[in-house]
């Protein structure tokens, strides 16, 4: 059984890692992660929802180019991490997992940088999707004979949410 799930993980990961790859995003992306630092709001609110965040400042004074390379950055970054984990999958599953977690993580911390509605709108979908990712991908360790369909699955939904991303910053 977990034969089956090594193959299907691996599988999950270079497709993310492709999707986050080769989606361009913003139209400075990776060009200056100073000024994306520099243009994050503090958000302190609840972590369920990082859209009221946006609702709550009125009129968001983020540019979808500002958004889009906080994203970009991000994305990369994930894209880095991905091909990393790909790499541990079958050797280290749990190494592999942490690592998934920890740009998981990351990418959350930047997703509630983002103020613009579009972007927030789609960026807030992928992340919760690569949440579930995640959580999915430790219980298919667990248990490998009913898991992989589901990291499967959540791979397919994280490849479409971050060509989403990429049509909007595009």
């Amino acid at each position: 059984m977990k034969k089956t799930l090594l193959p299907t993980a691996a599988l999950a990961i270079a497709l993310i890692a492709s999707a986050a790859g080769c989606t361009s995003v913003g139209p400075s992306a990776g060009s200056s992660s100073a000024s994306a630092d520099s243009s994050s709001p503090a958000s302190g609110s609840g972590s369920s929802s990082a859209a009221p965040a946006a609702g709550a400042s009125g009129a968001s004074s983020q540019t979808k180019s500002q958004a889009c390379t906080i994203l970009a950055t991000s994305m990369q970054d994930l894209s880095s991490k991905m091909t990393s984990s790909y790499a541990k999958f079958a050797s280290n599953p749990k190494a592999a997992v942490a690592a998934i977690q920890e740009l998981s993580d990351t990418f959350d911390a930047n997703v509630q940088k983002v103020t613009d509605p579009g972007a927030l709108a789609v960026a807030t979908t992928a992340n919760a999707d690569l949440k579930t990712f995640v959580a999915d991908t430790k219980a298919a360790i667990a248990d490998p004979a009913s898991g992989a369909a589901k990291v499967q699955k959540d791979a397919a939904l994280i490849q479409a949410d971050f060509t989403k991303v990429g049509r909007y910053c595009g």
